[in-house]
């Protein structure tokens, strides 16, 4: 029986405009530890949202290979990246392990690299996701590669995550305070269900339950 290495993002940092978020690519083992030789990770943004700018390997496991091929290169016959970096909201990255003859092994969450983006316009929410399979010139597929088997898939789950804005940083400066507090106060008892930024709940209206969210975010 092959064991299996999930692949998912991790993004820790808020969404504040013209700011940069980071997105760990992560590899987990399912259950005993896993052998691991290569990735390819098909990856998707919304780019009215995000701008990708490319990857940071700070901290990253080691690799004889970590990037995102350039436009136009044989590394990406697929043609995924119509530019260097993609900018139309699906980028194509590649892993290699090493190639000193050492069994490369996982058990814990690893890191392999960082995507970078940055924050265009304000929003609450936005999904950096895993693309399965995407066909441009060829189809490219998200893969993990073990084993002493040459190009044995050990693909298992993969997910995306989510960039969040501050709760309750109505005015997206990066800081909840006197500013948002304003915003909210004259949006108060607004019946709206058109994606007012003061309604943080989302319930469809300004109210003491908007308030308290502020509050619990302050500073």
């Amino acid at each position: 029986m092959v064991e299996l290495i999930n692949l998912f993002f991790v993004c820790n940092d808020h969404a504040i405009v013209d700011n940069t978020v980071n997105v760990d690519v992560m590899l987990v083992a399912q259950e005993t530890q896993q052998r691991i030789t290569s990735v390819d990770l098909v990856f998707g943004w919304d780019n009215t949202k995000l701008e990708f700018i490319g990857i940071d390997n700070t901290g990253a496991m080691d690799s004889l290979m970590s990037f995102v091929p350039e436009s136009g290169s044989n590394w990406d016959f697929y043609g995924i990246n119509e530019a260097t970096p993609p900018a139309d909201g699906n980028g194509l990255y590649y892993w290699l392990a090493p190639l000193d003859g050492i069994p490369y092994y996982i058990s814990n969450p690893v890191k392999i690299t960082t995507l970078q983006f940055k924050v265009l316009p304000d929003f609450s929410g936005t999904l950096v996701d895993v693309i399965p399979e995407m066909t441009v010139n060829a189809t490219a597929r998200t893969i993990i590669y073990g084993s002493n088997i040459p190009g044995l898939a050990v693909t298992g789950m993969t997910n995306g995550c989510v960039v969040d804005g501050i709760p309750g940083d109505i005015n997206y400066n990066g800081r909840v305070d006197s500013g948002d507090m304003a915003m909210l106060l004259s949006n108060w008892g607004v019946v709206s269900f058109t994606n007012n930024p003061c309604d943080l709940n989302e319930d469809g209206i300004v109210d003491s339950i908007d308030l308290g969210i502020l509050l619990s975010n302050w500073s």
